[in-house]
C-alpha cells in the first residue's frame, strides 16, 4: 500500500509539473508569435520603394525645380519653402566650393540646387509614399542621397533631416559653418555630435542612412574622389527618440548667397525592404529576446 501511494503521488507531481512546463510553452510561443506579428507589421508599413534625380523629367528639360514636382517613382511632390533671400533651382554642382571647380554629384550634368542668405532658409521636404498613402521607414529598410555643400558662412548650415510624419526631426546631419570644431555633424534627440569628417566642397557621392531594430540607426558616407568609405552607428552616437521616419528635408539655413555657396543634392532612393533572409536575422533578433525575456520572468 504504501508503495501504492508513493506512486500515485508521484503521478499526481508529474502531472503538475507537465502541466507548468505546457503553459510555460504556450506562454513563450504566444510571446514570439508577438514578437514575429511586430516585424510583420512593419513590413507591411514600410515605405515604398522612390528613386528620383534632377535630370528627371519635370525637372529636364527646363532647369525647373518648383513646389508640388513630382519626378521619379514613389515619392509625394516635393513641398518648397523660401523666402526673399532664398530660393532653388537646377544646375551643376561642379561650380560650388571655394576653388572651383570642385568634384560634382551631378546626374546628366544637372543637380538640384538651393540657397539662402540674409538670414533665410531654404527647405524642400520629399514625404514617402504607401497604398494608404505616407508611410514610414521598416526597420532594416535604407534612404540614400548625393550631397554638395559649398563654403557654409559662419552660423550657416547645410544638410538634412529625416522627420516625423509632423515635421519633427530625429535624425539630422549637416555641417555648420564657422563651427570651431572642422567637422560634419549629427543631431539626435537634441544632442548633437561631431562625426570626425571633416568639411570637403567635393561632395558626397552617397549617404545612406539605414533604420536598425530598437530606434538603432547606422550610417556610410562616400565622399568624392576619397577612395573607400566612413561608417557609423548609433552604437558610438545615441539611439533615436523614436524610428516613424516619413520624410526626407533638404535644408540650407542661410549658408550664403553666393555661387560658390550654393548648396546642390541629387540621386535620392528610398529603398525596398531588406530580402527575406535579412529580416530573418531581425527575426532570429527578437526571438532571442523573447526567449531571454522569458528566461528572466522564470528565474
Amino acid at each position: 500500500m504504501e508503495t501504492q501511494t508513493f506512486c500515485s503521488t508521484n503521478n499526481v507531481a508529474i502531472g503538475r509539473i507537465w502541466g507548468f512546463r505546457k503553459l510555460r510553452n504556450q506562454n513563450m510561443k504566444f510571446v514570439l508569435w508577438i514578437l514575429l506579428l511586430g516585424l510583420t507589421v512593419t513590413v507591411v508599413d514600410a515605405a515604398d520603394p522612390a528613386s528620383d534625380k534632377a535630370s528627371n523629367s519635370p525637372y529636364e528639360p527646363g532647369n525647373t525645380w518648383v513646389n508640388g514636382q513630382n519626378g521619379g517613382t514613389g515619392f509625394n511632390g516635393w513641398v518648397l519653402t523660401s523666402g526673399t533671400s532664398s530660393g532653388f533651382f537646377i544646375g551643376s554642382s561642379a561650380g560650388n566650393g571655394a576653388m572651383p571647380p570642385s568634384g560634382n554629384i551631378d546626374t546628366s550634368g544637372e543637380s538640384w540646387g538651393m540657397f539662402a542668405s540674409n538670414g533665410d532658409t531654404a527647405s524642400a521636404v520629399r514625404k514617402f509614399t504607401g497604398p494608404s498613402g505616407g508611410r514610414q521607414l521598416a526597420v532594416g529598410q535604407s534612404i540614400s542621397l548625393a550631397m554638395d555643400n559649398g563654403v557654409v558662412q559662419t552660423g550657416g548650415m547645410v544638410g538634412f533631416a529625416l522627420n516625423d510624419g509632423l515635421g519633427d526631426p530625429r535624425f539630422e546631419f549637416y555641417y555648420l559653418g564657422g563651427d570651431s570644431v572642422n567637422s560634419y555633424k549629427i543631431n539626435i534627440n537634441g544632442m548633437q555630435f561631431n562625426l570626425g569628417l571633416p568639411f570637403t566642397a567635393n561632395g558626397f557621392s552617397n549617404i545612406t542612412f539605414t533604420l536598425g531594430a530598437s530606434n538603432t540607426w547606422s550610417l556610410s558616407i562616400t565622399e568624392n574622389g576619397v577612395a573607400g568609405t566612413m561608417n557609423y552607428s548609433s552604437s558610438s552616437f545615441s539611439n533615436l527618440a523614436a524610428t516613424n521616419i516619413a520624410e526626407i528635408n533638404l535644408f540650407d539655413v542661410n549658408a550664403g548667397g553666393a555661387a560658390s555657396e550654393f548648396a546642390y543634392f541629387n540621386s535620392l532612393v528610398v529603398h525596398a525592404v531588406p530580402e527575406p533572409s535579412v529580416m530573418s536575422l531581425l527575426a532570429g533578433s527578437a526571438i532571442l529576446s523573447g526567449w531571454r525575456f522569458i528566461r528572466r520572468r522564470r528565474a
